[in-house]
């Protein structure tokens, strides 16, 4: 199976949000006053669907913070959470993107980091769950009333030891604290260390559910801000999968560990779509000479931008569903020759289809689903916005290829007739309106028909087309071994 990687957009030092296609720098300004705001310390949850460019707009606030002096630290806790406990990712980060990397970093700094690791390894030391691992060196096969005395007895000892030692716990505990405090004190005297914990909401729920009891109990202090960009909604789902229980408030428990939230607006598609057309080079294919001598090559790039917006604000696709239909379309033009038909709106369509209503790309592919319910389903995608008022030319152009291309597969089924129920012919057989056109045997509802006929006997008149939906299909299907990360 071969993956293709999502290009990474690059952060310019200078300028942050320069190559940002979303236009979220506004959401940077708001978001740095607010730290500006709580500065002693909160922690803030940015909330956004995967793959609406959450990873892409924290590397970017990141340089915008750093450009504005403020001490940045940047977590993947996706790509930590083999480790074993949370403190090790975050305290690891603080050394090796405040300290370490400094040059001329004042002894006292390092002195004091370390100063704080010895007493988080004597609260670690002390804070073992000699209990759990007593017990596990049991053997099994004991008599039931031994081992439930040893347990007993062995479980007091424990309970004993662990009030002793609690004392010397909550000790070391507020030490650490206070050493942090120090640390941080001497780090900055002005502005707070913003700490951008990133894809927690991916990580296994036990680790999660660690990650924020770790930055609640140990990180609660001035001049410590914690950002977490989640999906607030799949988190809330990895805290009910670690508790067990579909029936906890996540939500609510949430609120224990996050002070504030702020919600990612969602993109711009029209952007976002023009990016990806330029990051992905289609204007290579779409825009050469050869391809844009015929009236067919002239539309296509306005067809495939056009109507991916239309697919994405009628499906509420989030970047990465539109990011992976661009990848899909782009590795399926290497299998058309340059002069080939490509429909780019109709293999989009397709497959948007073939994801996310699988049933009904087979009922496509099978010919058993009728003119009316497909053409229904169509204009139910038609939304009435100022988009659409400026792109149906593209819709109307996508809709009668779909349909044409959708008439000759049925002919392959041999299926051209219709009834009280069933419409599986794209025509009225042999009849005209009285100005001597072809009427559609069915309804529009959003369409004029007049003008979606134009455009069918345009292809049929200027290129005697005679390929079928499956020619889209076939490609589309050929794409199948490859996955988009």
């Amino acid at each position: 199976m071969s993956t293709i990687k999502s290009p990474i957009v690059e952060v310019n030092k200078e300028n942050p949000f320069e190559n940002c296609k979303l236009d979220r720098k506004k959401y940077a300004e708001i978001l740095t006053s607010i730290v500006d705001t709580y500065g002693n310390g909160f922690v803030l949850g940015l909330d956004g669907a995967w793959g609406t460019g959450k990873t892409t707009f924290l590397k970017m606030w990141e340089q915008y913070l750093l450009n504005d002096e403020y001490n940045c630290v940047y977590i993947n806790a996706w790509k930590n959470d083999y480790v074993s406990d949370p403190m090790a990712m975050i305290l690891g980060s603080f050394y090796s993107q405040l300290i370490k990397p400094v040059e001329g970093t004042k002894e006292v700094i390092k002195s004091g980091f370390d100063t704080l690791l010895t007493i988080l390894g004597r609260l670690a030391k002390s804070g073992i769950p000699v209990l759990a691992k007593s017990l596990a060196k049991k053997k099994f096969g004991e008599d039931i009333a031994e081992l439930f005395e040893a347990v007993s007895e062995e479980a007091t000892n424990v309970l004993v030891d662990e009030i002793k030692s609690y004392e010397e716990k909550q000790q070391s505990f507020d030490d650490f604290k206070d050493q942090l405090q120090k640390v941080v004190n001497k780090i900055t005297q002005n502005k707070p260390i913003v700490v951008l914990v990133d894809e927690l909401d991916r990580c296994n729920p036990h680790f999660a559910v660690k990650v924020l009891e770790r930055i609640k109990h140990f990180f609660d202090i001035d001049r410590v801000v914690f950002v977490l960009g989640v999906d607030a909604t799949q988190l809330s789902h990895s805290i009910r999968g670690y508790y067990g229980s579909e029936s906890i408030q996540a939500e609510e428990y949430l609120k224990r560990f996050i002070d504030l939230w702020y919600y990612l607006p969602e993109p711009d598609y029209k952007a976002y779509c023009d990016f990806l057309y330029e990051t992905y080079g289609f204007s290579k294919y779409f825009e050469n000479k050869k391809r844009m001598n015929t009236s067919e090559g002239r539309i296509e790039k306005e067809e495939m931008e056009g109507f991916s917006v239309i697919l994405a604000q009628s499906n509420n696709l989030s970047l990465r569903q539109i990011e992976k239909l661009y990848i899909r379309t782009k590795v399926a033009l290497n299998s058309f020759n340059t002069n080939s038909f490509v429909f780019p709106g109709v293999f989009m369509l397709l497959s948007q289809y073939r994801d996310y209503n699988p049933e009904l790309y087979k009922r496509i592919k099978n010919g058993t689903i009728d003119f009316t319910e497909l053409s229904n389903l169509f204009e139910d995608m038609i939304i009435d916005d100022e988009y659409m008022k400026l792109n149906k030319s593209r819709a109307y152009h996508v809709y009668a290829i779909f349909m044409l291309l959708y008439e000759k597969h049925l002919e392959k089924f041999g299926k051209s007739f219709s009834d009280k129920n069933k419409t599986f012919s794209l025509f009225l057989s042999n009849q005209f309106d009285i100005e001597g056109k072809r009427e559609l045997a069915f309804q529009l509802n959003k369409f004029d028909a007049n003008k979606v006929v134009r455009i069918i006997e345009s292809y049929e008149v200027n290129y005697g087309l005679d390929l079928t939906i499956q020619y889209i299909m076939d490609k589309l299907e050929l794409l199948d071994q490859f996955v988009s990360e």
